[in-house]
């Protein structure tokens, strides 16, 4: 079995071939070693889409043998020309019934990385999410204070990027001059940002999860008075026993997406959890206990092997190409 992830390596920042090797590496290295497999990692700006009879990819002028490959989705970029086309050859994918692990999401890139999309899904499952409004660019801020308050929100709020950002651009406004100088300085850059309730609360929640079945998880605190329970921003683990209804709910997320691994966050408030943010790339993984990433590699990597032959056992609503050994 190869592992094989196209990716925006051009984009730089976070998406590099360099560093989906390294995550590839780490989550999986040791475990495709012990079973002779291997991995690999393109970058889309190399792969070269050729109708003739059928949609063939080349690396290089060279053809992607398709035999014993199993995708990696990470259809993501900064740049919308390359997210396109990432689109597009997971798009080609699909419809070949290529094996693919989390094929949800490379069908449905947004589902991803966008926050409003993520809401939509975990609200029509009735879990209790995070207050949110969109911020609209037509609107003066004025206007958009006056709505957010009488739709019920109030001060202090959140203001932060619609796509996942790792904590980046997160600003919390305490007051009206404060909220309307930064919500005109976002119209101004055209950013895509969502409006929050602050919630208070103690940390997040990190749920890991593969299929139908939870790994681990742990509990993020802020450090100090940064509000923000991101790594990156000084934030620590903390062991703390999983609440049966978090449990619940991480479960059924991870069913209604299809996922063959997710990573779910909630924030842990004085009244209980809430859904922040959901993930599905393999970089979320990293960190995680020795004995956690040991199981989950094993796991994710027989569900690929599954998906190979056809044996993996299909869920409500898998497609039908989950059900078939690949061509």
């Amino acid at each position: 079995m190869i592992l094989t992830a196209i990716i925006a390596g051009g984009d730089g920042m976070a998406f590099t071939v360099d560093r989906e090797y390294e995550y590839l590496a780490a989550m999986f290295g040791q475990e495709l070693q012990d079973r002779g497999d291997t991995y690999e990692v393109f970058d889309v700006d190399d792969i070269t889409l050729v109708q003739r009879g059928r949609t063939r990819l080349f690396h290089r002028g060279a053809e992607l043998d398709p035999a014993g490959r199993v995708y990696v989705p990470s259809p993501i970029s900064i740049c919308p020309v390359r997210e396109r086309k990432l689109a597009n050859i997971y798009y080609v994918l699909l419809e070949q019934g290529l094996p693919l692990l989390n094929r949800s999401f490379a069908a449905s890139p947004e589902l991803e990385v966008n926050k409003t999309v993520m809401q939509a899904l975990v609200a029509d499952l009735d879990i209790p999410c995070v207050p949110t409004m969109d911020l609209a660019p037509h609107m003066s801020p004025e206007d958009v204070l006056a709505a957010a308050e009488a739709l019920g929100f109030g001060l202090p709020m959140i203001l932060k990027p619609n796509r996942l950002s790792n904590g980046i651009g997160i600003l919390r406004c305490h007051d009206r001059p404060d909220f309307i100088e930064q919500v005109r300085l976002i119209q101004r850059l055209k950013a895509d940002y969502l409006l929050q309730d602050y919630v208070s609360h103690i940390g997040d929640l990190r749920t890991f999860l593969s299929r139908d079945e939870i790994f681990g998880h742990r509990l993020r605190k802020p450090a100090g008075t940064e509000f923000r329970a991101n790594l990156s921003f000084g934030a620590k683990w903390h062991e703390i026993e999983l609440p049966a209804k978090v449990e619940e709910w991480s479960l059924r997320i991870a069913a209604r997406c299809h996922a063959d691994y997710i990573v779910i966050d909630w924030l842990m408030t004085d009244t209980g959890f809430v859904f922040n943010e959901m993930c599905s790339t393999i970089g979320t993984f990293i960190g995680v206990p020795a004995d956690m990433k040991t199981r989950l590699a094993n796991t994710i990597l027989n569900i690929g092997r599954r998906k190979l032959t056809g044996s993996l056992t299909p869920r409500s609503g898998d497609r039908e190409q989950d059900r078939q050994p690949s061509p």
